[in-house]
């Protein structure tokens, strides 16, 4: 998915400088499983095609060892295989994963030299996250005067831009956490014995800021809640208010990263270093251990029924009200994380128990860490919200869902379509159309998706006969058959 006016990656702005990870026997096996990896995935979806597009050359450094990636790089992969083949396939592949990027990292860091590498890839990512973060203010703030003067559909068209930018600057932020987490064990200075590959298998390990940068990170770290362009666009303020959709007070957290133990190679010290665990058997059962699997994270199974529902989703009104109030703003924003991993019917309640509170910005991050959950999960979230009648929450979500990569799109779609949710699914391809143009969207019929052209061509009606043209024009590059005349 290629991404407007898209700014250089950072990956160009760092040297490789004197130690070079290439012929490291830890990298290389981490190379040859990413290659295990990417031959399973569709290269024409998902995060591995966004990477594809966006660092062509960046990508192929990680797949053939000259660089190790980002952690995040890693994860996202795994996301498309667990969309691919399923979640308990992909947590096998998680662990082998883990194990073999510290392993990499923490030979890289124990080398000579290493630590004024990663001092200087620490300042170019700094360096990139302030820019991002220039460029969401700018966005936002073109958002609100478009709004101002010319109506919401022309401040829709900043959705996606803003989404990417706020992106880049999660990913950055969480990205220099990591590369300060890697310097702080050591000793300041570079005398002396360099700290042994044990040692730094215990840090816990993100990769240097020379290598791509994904489209976003699966699993960020506790940034600013998302600033979206729409809701009501109130000026931005430093700390957000009730009434807020636009969420500004920071809140850094740790990246999402590799586990700190460094622990057994899964499968076994003899086991292939390229193997991908799991791809051989796709049957098994998803392990609850997974993230990604289905299941309320922080809920109490022993509490069942609708007043006890409430009474669940009002508790964490609370305590996030009481962080906030406190300045504990990563604290709530990691409660907010847990808790978009719950069932779908809790998500009306907690976004009307947050409101209730006052606290309309934090019903915006809910919702956008909501947004990042698997297209299924997107699709019952939306299901949801549209039941309970919260209309305002369900078209922030539908905005949010429709920028991610056009598969995925698809999928929630399709998930929509299956529940009998047609004009859910016509809403959400209407936001894919207006944000990202009739070209793209056509990309949601591909591979034998052709149950979704109908309601495609009826969302790009709805969006403007100008959009209706040129969604039916790409249909028909593609090849679709069944298309109006528009001559």
């Amino acid at each position: 998915m290629r991404r407007p006016n898209d700014p250089e990656p950072a990956a160009a702005a760092v040297p490789a400088g004197p130690v070079d990870p290439a012929g490291l026997t830890e990298v290389t096996a981490l190379a040859r499983f990413l290659r295990a990896l990417t031959r399973v995935l569709d290269a024409h979806a998902g995060w591995y095609e966004v990477f594809a597009e966006r660092d062509p050359q960046g990508l192929a450094d990680c797949l053939d060892g000259r660089e190790i990636p980002p952690w995040d790089l890693v994860e996202a992969l795994l996301h498309d295989l667990a969309t691919l083949r399923g979640p308990a396939t992909a947590h096998s592949a998680t662990e082998r994963a883990r194990w073999l990027y510290r392993a990499a990292t923490a030979a890289f860091d124990a080398r000579p030299g290493s630590r004024a590498v990663l001092r200087e890839r620490l300042a170019a990512m700094a360096a990139e996250g302030d820019r991002a973060r220039r460029r969401q203010r700018q966005l936002v703030a073109a958002a609100h005067a478009a709004r101002r003067q010319r109506g919401d559909e022309a401040a829709e068209r900043y959705a996606a831009d803003i989404a990417w930018a706020w992106d880049d600057w999660h990913r950055a932020s969480a990205r220099c956490a990591e590369l300060r987490a890697r310097l702080a064990p050591a000793p300041d200075a570079e005398e002396g014995p360099a700290p042994s590959a044990a040692d730094h298998a215990q840090s816990q390990g993100q990769a240097p800021a020379s290598a791509p940068i994904p489209a976003q990170s699966p699993t960020p770290a506790s940034p600013p809640a998302p600033e979206p362009a729409f809701g009501p666009i109130p000026t931005p303020t430093p700390t957000p208010t009730p009434t807020s959709g636009v969420a500004e007070a920071p809140a850094t957290g740790p990246a999402s990263a590799p586990p700190p133990d460094a622990g057994r190679a899964p499968g076994g010290p003899n086991a292939p270093m390229g193997d991908v665990p799991g791809l051989a058997n796709d049957s098994r059962a998803a392990d609850p251990a997974d993230p990604s699997a289905a299941g309320p994270p922080a809920a109490d199974p022993a509490v069942v029924g609708p007043l006890a529902e409430r009474r669940v989703v009002a508790g964490v009104a609370a305590r996030v009200a009481r962080l906030r109030r406190a300045g504990s703003s990563g604290e709530a924003h990691a409660v907010l994380c847990e808790s978009a991993g719950w069932p779908a019917t809790r998500l009306p309640l907690l976004a009307g128990a947050l409101a209730a509170e006052g606290l309309d910005a934090d019903v915006a991050t809910l919702l956008w860490e909501v947004a990042s959950l698997s297209p299924p999960r997107l699709a019952a979230a939306l299901a949801a919200l549209d039941a309970a009648g919260r209309e305002r929450d369900c078209r922030l979500l539908l905005r949010q869902g429709a920028a991610r990569p056009v598969a995925e799109v698809a999928q929630a779609a399709g998930a929509l379509g299956a529940s009998g949710c047609r004009p859910l699914v016509v809403a959400l391809l209407a936001a894919l159309v207006r944000t990202r143009g009739g070209a793209e969207a056509a990309r949601v019929v591909a591979d034998g998706r052709a149950a979704l052209l109908a309601p495609l061509l009826e969302a790009a009606g709805t969006v403007s006969a100008r959009h209706h043209r040129d969604t039916v024009h790409a249909l028909r590059m593609t090849g679709a058959h069944g298309l109006p005349d528009i001559t």
